[in-house]
């Protein structure tokens, strides 16, 4: 009998003892630990967003369970800010850039973070359109990022220009000029190809277009971008109908503008095209 007792005694403690198990979580969160994934974002600009040839305010942020160590900005293939914290006590840092594009076109920002075991996130990218309809500002020397309750490093690391040896060439169309409203004056579709070298880097093929008024100094904004279809060994074809393309009747007469952008599997940009400006475009009264 004693022995039961002995039994039920010890099984009555253990569960007493389980019941008052505290879990320590960190001071902010109570009992609650707090947890970050390794990954970057990008506050601002937006994906798909507008802007002119002037000073861009890029906001982006860090995160790291273990700490965020580095924290780097490429735009266009290139490194141009390398932040490295001067700890690595802060899990979470926000960092604030100004760019100003040189060129007008598609241009693609991306951010990733390092933690302090040496571990890099994905990279985290978005895609804005620049306009060309003003003047061209002097492009200021890369600047080091303040970090939001982090003292700056003391200097600024030079920024890493590694371009892709990829290059788009042989491009062509099958007319010199189209129509839209009526299909009695000639053409309302144009097919245009291009080819890039080294293919195994290339995953996809967007072209950019915009209208330049032949009557007037204005031009349409450019459109979002499409998809070209692969046909092998490197060679990408589209076929565009006028009714179709963005702002197709904002001029009476004018210039199609078009741009080439290739990618790899991870959305980085392996490659990209001077602006074309060869086709006629003209509506059909």
């Amino acid at each position: 009998m004693k022995r039961w007792k002995l039994i039920i005694f010890i099984a009555v403690f253990l569960v007493i003892l389980q019941a008052c198990t505290i879990t320590i979580g960190s001071p902010d969160n109570g009992a609650s630990q707090s947890t970050v994934a390794l990954a970057a974002v990008i506050d601002s600009p937006l994906q798909g967003g507008q802007y002119t040839m002037q000073a861009i305010d890029i906001r982006y942020k860090a995160t790291a369970p273990e700490g965020v160590a580095a924290v780097e900005l490429n735009i266009d293939g290139y490194v141009v800010n390398l932040y490295n914290a001067p700890d690595t006590n802060q899990s979470v840092i926000a960092l604030q850039y100004s760019w100003t594009p040189s060129t007008a076109g598609s241009h693609i920002i991306r951010v990733r973070t390092k933690d302090a075991q040496g571990n890099w996130s994905n990279y985290t990218d978005a895609m804005i359109m620049v306009a060309d309809n003003q003047p061209v500002q002097e492009q200021p020397a890369p600047q080091q990022p303040q970090a939001t309750n982090t003292t700056a490093p003391t200097s600024t690391p030079s920024a890493t220009q590694t371009p892709d040896k990829a290059y788009i060439y042989d491009v062509d169309h099958d007319v010199d000029k189209f129509f839209y409203n009526k299909t009695t004056c000639g053409a309302n579709k144009i097919t245009i190809t291009m080819k890039v070298s080294d293919p195994d880097k290339v995953w996809s093929v967007v072209i950019f277009t915009r209208f330049l008024d032949k009557e007037g100094d204005g031009q349409t904004k450019w459109d979002s971008g499409h998809a070209m279809t692969p046909k092998g060994d490197g060679l990408y074809s589209i076929t565009l109908e006028s009714s179709k393309i963005t702002n197709f009747d904002t001029y009476e007469f004018a210039v199609l503008r078009y741009q080439f952008v290739a990618t790899d599997k991870d959305r980085n940009e392996v490659a990209r095209s001077e602006v074309f400006e060869d086709v006629a475009y003209e509506i059909c009264p």
